[in-house]
């Protein structure tokens, strides 16, 4: 039977979560054979391996594993696109699950022939208790243009809430950078200088852990590794660069917003969210590359930030003039986020 979807997991040293995570895609028995989860295990040196084949043991006609030297996630996500034969690709990551809402997404990719799938999903803590909830204002269960992204005004999406159709990726020959964290922000970008159409089904589908330490969005780890972000954003860069003048108008200015998004988010992460714990010097140099990659993506970011009561501060902009984060300003802002935590404790 044709498989809908193909579920890519990414798996390392995840002996922890992953019967968690592969239990949740436990569904009644006349949609098990419509789709395919392909556990990517990378060289664990855990129990990885043997949890995940004794789901393809329970399951051969669902579950199957690729047991692979590591190479980090990204090339996991290549290894899993390579074998896929499903119709649509996701991916779940192995500490993360499915909820209720798999059933209905599954039937729903069976009547849908859009390029791109967005569904629901939601954050949650350890203990699986909800911290916060993605939706997005669009019609639901209808196929689109790829304008109604831009005229909804979307401008960031996650890979917990992306289903690509896997022809699109072949087609386009896409392939994610290996041996370095974030590419996962190529899967959420890269595709959509390509897609024509797409559609929303409004089910809650995935459950992102948040909080797990060794996360990549952990700060423990951006760090030492925040430069493997820029690295990554960067190549996004130019890759809109390179193929701006070839991209149908709505697919150009979609990737464009997409891309903003990312790049603001480093500034951000550098100058607001964790400034006394990442290197300034990566942000320069950042800077720099980003000027001479694309001056189109490089004025493109925005930098509006409210600081308390006190008006709008252009972070970006600030640090742009004075090339640094070490002036009266950012004092000033620093002294207002302590303050306002202050408060919130109390």
């Amino acid at each position: 039977m044709n498989k809908i979807l193909t579920i890519v997991i990414p798996s390392y040293n995840m002996e922890k979560y992953l019967d968690r995570c592969l239990s949740s895609l436990i569904v009644d028995n006349d949609l098990m054979d419509r789709f395919e989860a392909l556990i990517v295990n990378d060289g664990s040196k855990d129990r990885t391996s043997e949890i995940a084949h004794g789901y393809e043991a329970r399951f051969p006609g669902t579950f199957r594993v690729i047991d692979k030297e590591n190479g980090h996630y990204g090339s996991c996500v290549n290894a899993g696109l390579a074998e896929a034969e499903g119709d649509y690709i996701k991916i779940l990551d192995a500490d993360d699950f499915f909820a209720a809402g798999f059933s209905d997404y599954l039937s729903f990719l069976e009547k849908t022939d859009a390029d791109l799938v967005l569904t629901e999903s939601i954050s949650v803590d350890e203990d699986g208790n909800m911290l916060s909830k993605t939706s997005f204002h669009l019609p639901p269960n209808e196929t689109a243009v790829v304008n109604l992204l831009n005229d909804s005004g979307i401008k960031h999406l996650d890979h917990f809430n992306i289903t690509w159709r896997t022809s699109l990726l072949k087609e386009m020959g896409y392939r994610q950078t290996q041996g370095i964290s974030y590419t996962d922000l190529e899967w959420s970008t890269l595709p959509s200088s390509r897609i024509a159409s797409v559609a929303y089904c409004p089910a809650t589908v995935y459950c992102y852990l948040r909080g797990r330490i060794g996360q990549s969005v952990d700060i423990g780890y951006r760090k030492n590794n925040m430069w493997m972000e820029n690295q990554v954003v960067l190549g996004i860069a130019r890759r809109y660069e390179s193929i701006n003048e070839c991209m149908l108008p709505g697919n150009a200015l979609l990737f464009k917003n997409l891309t903003a998004f990312l790049i603001q988010q480093v500034y951000f992460h550098y100058l607001v969210n964790f400034p006394h714990s990442l290197d300034e010097a990566e942000l320069v140099s950042f800077d720099k590359s980003l000027l001479e990659t694309s001056k189109t993506l490089y004025d493109a970011v925005s930098d509006a930030r409210d600081v308390r009561k006190f008006g709008t501060f252009h972070y970006i902009r600030d640090f742009r003039k004075k090339g640094t984060r070490k002036t009266l300003k950012y004092a000033f802002v620093d002294a207002c986020i302590a303050i306002g935590s202050i408060f919130r404790k109390h």
